[in-house]
């Protein structure tokens, strides 16, 4: 494998790896972070990958030791951002991300919006306290006056909703 097809393949990794660290972290400026410090060791390191395994679980791991590292950094001190580090990111990103994953993301985007519509009040204040505002499960049952198990559920189910419904409108508009 190449560097550009290395970097291309790790770089379409993007969306689930943010979703990953953010699992870690429980902090979006810290997952993004962390996914772009894992993509600058793929730009830097590419031919460390082997060829014939899964690009994914490689990034991963890259991104759960970074994700990890900025846990004990958090505890440590405040991080810093390093510009050069973000500069050199971002310029990776506008040379591999082409026009087709970016009009893939904004469709997966416009059904997540019609989707989250579907959910009822209560539920969309959840999903939108737990994934936007970062409230923990025990500040959102405190808020709604419900256990952390019901919260936890509700969570669970919301996500089953979403998904189950951004993959049907993503499959009526691929079958159209």
């Amino acid at each position: 494998m190449n560097r550009e097809q290395a970097i291309r393949d790790a770089f379409a990794c993007q969306g689930m790896l943010l979703a990953y660290a953010y699992g870690i972290v429980r902090d979006w400026r810290t997952a993004e972070d962390v996914v772009q410090d894992a993509l600058v060791v793929v730009v830097e390191q590419w031919q460390d990958f082997k060829s014939g395994t899964s690009m994914l679980a490689w990034v991963k791991t890259i991104a759960r030791n970074k994700a990890f590292h900025a846990l004990r950094a958090r505890n440590r001190e405040k991080v810093m951002e390093n510009e050069q580090l973000n500069a050199l990111v971002e310029q990776a990103m506008d040379a591999h991300l082409n026009e087709e994953r970016m009009a893939w993301h904004e469709r997966m985007t416009e059904a997540l919006d019609k989707c989250m519509d579907r959910l009822g009040e209560r539920t969309f204040d959840m999903v939108k306290g737990f994934y936007l505002q970062s409230q923990s499960y025990e500040n959102l049952a405190r808020s709604l006056q419900v256990s952390v198990e019901a919260v936890r559920k509700s969570l669970l189910r919301a996500r089953n909703i979403l998904r189950d419904c951004v993959r049907g409108s993503l499959t009526m508009e691929r079958a159209t």
